[in-house]
């Protein structure tokens, strides 16, 4: 005997008790009767019972209900029992399950066989449940749970029906009991496989501790599972690793799944979970296909927008215009989809990407009408107003991330630029303050050491040395190994060094070369270092920290070259190593690097007591070039114009030296004049290069520079005897003879007018100077050329 009637399908996605249990039913289908012994009934009674059973079998439960009324109103009926049973399902079939009720309580009071009262016993529970009479079911149903000569499969329908009415009196354990029992020790039964989805559903919802994996492959491989009931365990399977975050394994099933079902609801239900395995696998072409067919047929607005969402990101990295597209046009016409946010916030991504910062504004600035953004919306659209310099507002926007949401990934980016545009704004205090409470909020984040050293920075734009040099102490102390500890420890240094605590910032750059010897600002630390030697009189010191920079050739910047030679160039000269200082100082020659006036005269004076003319001119015209003082300028002309004399540049030589020799003031115009006086005999200006010699006489005697006197007074009488005028040159000679004691120029004179006088005949005078001569320099080689000038004459 068969049951008929129209079911509804187990639904997918969906865990529904209700739809499990239906499905169950057809597979058990209704008990079936023995067949029926012959007996002295009459013809009439036969014929009767044969049609209403034949009117039951085809469906016609209305007519087959008159016929069995019929029948049980008749006193020589037979088999009463199963007549009454009869007509309980036909009254249940049509909807009046109370009546039903009726017919299956009064079999069920005439039955005296235990299997068929477990029969009618389980139709009745059946049909109480059906009336949400849970309790009622269950007083019928427990005295049969313990029967053990009923046959397995009526067993398996009685804990069926029995775990249907704990759940509708919400006493999931006790239903989960008698289910497991259902897939251990009935499994064969045709209502094990709806047992099995029956069960995984309350180990989902967590009512109930069971492996969910063994269960959903029981539903799918059972030989009584229905194809829907099979499709369901694989939609199941594959969401569970789906969740599980194991994406190859769930597009496995996802995509056996519609092989196998392609007819089912769980195969259409499986085709975006399948999609997004696809995604998850890195195959995108295959899940922008998947989408590409399923959205034109999708006329769910929810799914639709999940189809065109999946595409968007799957497009994302090959082709962000495609991808744009798809999330404008899931915008369009799905506005208020569970996606739509999501659609919203990812094309703002897009557009930051390609800094349309304005189209990212536009579309976020009005996302809720109450302003309730996510964290990724504010935090695109506090970027966003930053870029597009609307300063008030992207703070506003960064102080609600930052206050609002503080267990957001991006609350810590949000105050760390809260206090940059504080910054920006000119508002240092409170700038300084929120990077400190960042570097005090958010200890362990990579940017707290930035913090610290930003503080320290805009504290020292506003002006407070001794905050910003404990902030600089804070951020060494407590990220030794951070990228900016070594900076602050050597911005650190340089405060100390305003401050004047020379000894303290000695020690901090020493000890921070020696820790980090790859700084990358070691060669100016080096430079301070000697700077700081100086100051606390240790020369030595300074001086080898000088060349350490020295030594760090094309890692020194320009300007701490610079300041470095100057500084080892004096220290030198102080020590007395002219050379040394010279060979540090000659490169900035040439660097173009500005150098100290008294720097560069003094390297042209040595260059020129070297004859290194070329170096001495360089000097002295960097020096004329950069300075107006006219006492400087006076000695660097006269260094140039020595300079080019030796160079035999005799033109410009004598413009210099005129204009040095013409600085009153000057102490060198003296030098200068006598010069211009051999200048002006090299070339071949005699007159010129007499009044040139009597200047530098009256010069050196105005100044007291005897020395020059003599030289000028010398040269003016060699000049006087070359033109023939010797009286005057015996005159100059003999002058510098009396006038003057110099055991180099006077002997000379001494000698020359000696040869004057007897030139003169003037013998006699010739002796007495002579003798004299003999006297004063008795070992000077003018002496000895007299004696032997006499010795020839005799």
């Amino acid at each position: 005997m068969q049951t008929s009637g129209t079911y509804p399908s187990l639904p997918c996605r969906r865990k529904t008790r209700w739809a499990t249990l239906i499905a169950a039913l057809i597979a058990a289908g209704c008990p079936q009767w023995p067949a029926r012994a012959e007996t002295n009934r009459t013809i009439q009674l036969s014929e009767q019972r044969i049609l209403a059973d034949g009117l039951f079998a085809r469906g016609l439960y209305e007519l087959a209900e008159r016929e069995y009324q019929a029948l049980l109103s008749s006193p020589s009926l037979s088999n009463r029992v199963e007549v009454l049973f009869r007509l309980g399902e036909c009254r249940r079939q049509t909807g009046r399950k109370e009546k039903a009720v009726g017919s299956f309580v009064e079999a069920l009071g005439s039955a005296r066989d235990e299997r068929l009262r477990a029969r009618i016993a389980s139709r009745l529970a059946w049909t109480l449940v059906e009336l949400d009479l849970p309790r009622e079911a269950l007083d019928y149903l427990r005295p049969l749970l313990v029967l053990s000569n009923i046959a397995p499969r009526e067993a398996a329908l009685l804990r069926f029906y029995a775990a249907e009415a704990f759940l509708r009196l919400d006493q999931p354990t006790s239903a989960g009991r008698l289910l497991e029992e259902i897939v251990k020790n009935f499994a064969d039964s045709p209502v094990a496989p709806a047992a099995a989805l029956y069960l995984d559903d309350l180990a989902a919802d967590g009512r109930y501790t069971i492996a969910r994996e063994p269960l959903l492959r029981l539903a799918e491989t059972s030989t009584n599972s229905t194809p829907q009931i099979a499709a369901e365990a694989l939609f199941r399977q594959g969401e569970i690793a789906f969740n599980a975050g194991r994406y190859r394994e769930s597009r496995r099933i996802f995509s056996d799944l519609r092989r196998r079902f392609p007819q089912s609801d769980a195969s259409r239900a499986a085709a975006l979970p399948l999609g997004w395995s696809l995604y998850h696998c890195g195959d995108m072409e295959t899940a922008v296909t998947l989408a590409d067919i399923a959205i034109p047929d999708e006329t769910n607005l929810a799914r639709r927008s999940e189809w065109l969402y999946l595409k968007a990101v799957s497009l994302r990295t090959q082709h962000p215009d495609k991808a744009a597209a798809a999330l404008r046009e899931l915008l369009s016409c799905c506005p208020h989809s569970d996606f739509a946010p999501a659609a919203r916030l990812e094309l703002a991504r897009l557009l930051a990407e390609r800094e349309e910062y304005d189209k990212v504004y536009a579309l976020l600035s009005g996302e809720l009408p109450g302003g309730e953004y996510t964290d990724d919306a504010l935090w695109l659209l506090a970027e966003s107003c930053r870029r597009l310099n609307r300063r008030d507002e992207a703070m506003r926007y960064y102080r609600r991330i930052e206050k609002n949401h503080a267990d957001s990934s991006y609350a810590p980016a949000a105050l760390f630029e809260l206090a940059s545009l504080s910054r920006q704004a000119g508002d240092y205090r409170a700038a300084a303050d929120l990077y400190v409470a960042f570097a005090e909020r958010y200890p362990t984040n990579r940017m707290a050491a930035a913090a610290l050293w930003n503080a320290a920075s805009v504290r020292l734009e506003e002006g407070d040395e001794a905050g910003a040099a404990d902030l600089y102490h804070r951020l060494t102390k407590e990220y030794p190994q951070a990228d900016f500890a070594a900076d602050s420890r050597y911005r650190h240094a340089l405060l100390n060094i305003r401050r004047r605590r020379w000894r303290d910032a000695l020690q901090e750059l020493e000890m921070l070369l020696h820790d980090r010897p790859g700084f990358s600002r070691a060669a100016e630390a080096s430079y301070w270092m000697g700077v700081c030697a100086e100051k606390v009189g240790e020369p030595e010191r300074a001086r080898a920290a000088y060349k350490a920079v020295l030594a760090r050739q094309r890692q020194i910047p320009v300007q701490i070259e610079r300041d470095t030679r100057i500084r080892l160039t004096s220290l030198l000269r102080q020590q007395q190593q002219e050379e040394a200082a010279a060979r540090v100082l000659r490169p900035l020659l040439s660097s173009g690097s500005p150098v100290p006036a008294d720097a560069l005269l003094w390297l042209a004076h040595y260059e020129v007591s070297r004859a290194d003319w070329s170096n001495a001119l360089q000097a002295a015209e960097r020096v004329i070039a950069i300075t107006n003082d006219a006492l400087v300028q006076g000695r660097a002309r006269y260094y140039a114009g020595v300079s080019l004399a030796g160079m035999q540049a005799y033109d410009r030589a004598a413009s210099y030296l005129n204009q040095a020799a013409a600085v009153a003031e000057l102490p060198e115009s003296a030098h200068a004049a006598l010069k211009l006086g051999d200048v002006e005999l090299a070339r071949g200006k005699l007159p010129e290069a007499g009044r040139a010699y009597r200047t530098a006489a009256e010069k050196a005697s105005q100044l007291g520079l005897r020395d020059v006197q003599l030289e000028a007074w010398y040269s003016l009488a060699r000049l006087e005897e070359l033109n023939g005028n010797t009286d005057e040159a015996l005159r100059l000679y003999t002058a510098c003879g009396i006038l003057f004691d110099d055991s180099t120029v006077v002997p000379e004179c001494m000698y020359r007018a000696v040869l004057l006088l007897k030139k003169m005949g003037r013998d006699s005078d010739a002796g007495e100077l002579a003798r004299e001569l003999e006297k004063r320099y008795p070992d000077s080689p003018w002496t000895r050329m007299l004696g032997k000038t006499t010795a020839a004459h005799e």
